[in-house]
């Protein structure tokens, strides 16, 4: 105990022969922590508002992609009925030209016509 006494005597002596070195440092480091307070809540928000930007380019890809996606599903849907109006009026072409062809083979040698043209072809 009495060396700790007799150590922070002369530390006292010593900050009072030297307290303009101590000052003289002292007020940089002050500065400097103020500043990099200053630098940090700086970057802090800087960070906070890239994260905000990043947060509202994902949103807008979001919905970009679901607002794509609704219209693929729309011009799918559209694209398959036209097909199935198609092949609806195909089939009745076909059942048309069925018709028409049985209709005008009503007699046994037009068959027998109509198959030797069919073969011959």
């Amino acid at each position: 105990m009495g060396q700790l006494v007799s150590w922070l005597k002369y530390a006292w002596g010593w900050c009072k022969v030297n307290w303009r070195f101590i000052i003289g440092f002292a007020i940089p480091v002050i500065i400097c922590i103020i500043l990099r307070n200053k630098n940090e809540k700086e970057i802090l928000k800087k960070g906070l508002e890239f994260r905000e930007k990043n947060l509202e380019i994902e949103r807008k890809a979001a919905k970009l992609g679901k607002d794509l996606d609704i219209e693929a599903r729309k011009d799918l849907e559209s694209k398959k009925s036209e097909i199935a109006s198609e092949h609806e009026n195909k089939l009745s072409e076909i059942k048309r030209n069925h018709l028409r062809l049985v209709k005008d083979i009503d007699t046994a040698e037009e068959a027998t016509k109509a198959i030797k043209d069919k073969l011959g072809e």
